[in-house]
């Protein structure tokens, strides 16, 4: 009965306790809320990614221009996203950091200059 009793009482030098271990998990709940978002994030970018990856490989077992029409579009989306919502984010801010110096083009430039090629070889005589 007298364990019962400690429990219920209070030392009122414990409260000098109690602000800086309400900060402590109040600061742990925003890390938590933080790894939430980037988690969400990092899930849309996966799933932007695997569409690209998806138009590629259909670009290399079948070349045309609509498909490339597409991976541009899709590479645009990854790098929007990137950029954007990344740069916000504390764990890809590095990374959205690094894409935003370099050439905001340079895949276009090149895939642009690509022509869908035909998967019959041409025969010289």
């Amino acid at each position: 009965m007298n364990e019962a009793a400690n429990l219920h009482s209070f030392d009122p030098a414990d409260a000098k306790l109690l602000p800086p271990g309400a900060n402590v998990l109040s600061r742990a709940w925003d890390d938590v809320r933080s790894v939430r978002e980037s988690d969400k994030l990092l899930v849309l970018l996966e799933s932007e990614a695997s569409r690209l990856q998806n138009r590629i490989h259909r670009y290399i077992n079948q070349p045309s221009q609509e498909v490339l029409t597409q991976i541009l579009e899709l590479h645009g989306e990854v790098l929007s996203t990137l950029r954007n919502r990344g740069a916000a984010d504390p764990v890809l801010s590095g990374s959205a950091d690094e894409l935003r110096r370099s050439p905001s083009g340079s895949c276009k430039a090149s895939c642009a200059r690509s022509r869908p090629r035909s998967r019959t070889p041409t025969r010289t005589t």
